[in-house]
């Protein structure tokens, strides 16, 4: 008997195919996370100026346009992760269902992603679902 995978390992095995972008979301975000406290640090290196009152202007301005473009940074990179984790994730959705009566059911959506758009083509087209009845 095979031992069912849980946490981690199970999210990676549904996203067999996505694993790519799932890595470089998970990058990208603790990238963004670390970037993320870079304006804490400025703000004391900025008070920590004031207080030895050893105010530079420019040394202002620079700690200041520092903690700014790490914070645009960060809200990019939390973004493109978001991006790429929930395409990975929705991709392929399945959900099984197991009712009190023993029966089970699965759900599969398979979100198929096309080169080219006809306007006359209605959006189920672009999503395929399947209810099959196991158990």
């Amino acid at each position: 008997m095979e031992k069912k995978k849980t946490g981690i390992s199970y999210v990676f095995q549904l996203a067999k195919d996505e694993r790519k972008k799932l890595h470089l979301g998970m990058f990208l975000s603790v990238i963004s996370a670390n970037l993320s406290l870079v304006p804490y640090f400025v703000v004391y290196k900025i008070l920590l100026m004031i207080f030895q009152k050893n105010i530079l202007y420019t040394e202002i301005l620079m700690w200041a346009g520092i903690g700014i473009i790490s914070a645009v940074l960060q809200a990019i990179l939390m973004s493109f992760a978001g991006i790429l984790s929930h395409t990975a994730a929705y991709v392929h959705f399945h959900v099984e269902i197991k009712l009190d009566d023993g029966t089970c059911y699965a759900y599969s959506y398979d979100f198929g992603i096309r080169n080219s758009y006809d306007a006359n083509e209605k959006l189920s087209g672009y999503v395929n679902g399947a209810i099959r009845r196991y158990c």
